[in-house]
C-alpha cells in the first residue's frame, strides 16, 4: 500500500527532508556559512541520487499509482523540488 497520508501528503521524502533540515541547521548554529553551502551542496546531490533509486523502485512496485502521487507531491521541499 502507498502511504499518502502524514507528510506523505505533502512530501514524497520527508525523512530526507528532516535530516537534510536538521544538517543544515547545524551549519547554521555553529557559524560556519561556508560549510552551510557546501552542505545544500552536497546534500542536494546525495538526495537526488537517492531519491532517483528509491523512487524506480516505488515506480516498479505501484506503477501509475505512483507517478500520479509523484504528480500530486513534491519531493523534498515543498513548491520548491
Amino acid at each position: 500500500m502507498l502511504v499518502k497520508r502524514g507528510f506523505y501528503r505533502y512530501l514524497r521524502h520527508p525523512i530526507y527532508a528532516g535530516t537534510f533540515l536538521v544538517t543544515f541547521g547545524w551549519t547554521l548554529i555553529y557559524g560556519a556559512p561556508v560549510t552551510a553551502i557546501l552542505t545544500l551542496i552536497i546534500g542536494a546531490i546525495f538526495a537526488q541520487r537517492r531519491m532517483k533509486s528509491e523512487e524506480a523502485m516505488l515506480r516498479a512496485r505501484f506503477g501509475e499509482e505512483y507517478d500520479a502521487y509523484a504528480r500530486e507531491t513534491d519531493a523534498l521541499i515543498p513548491a520548491i523540488w
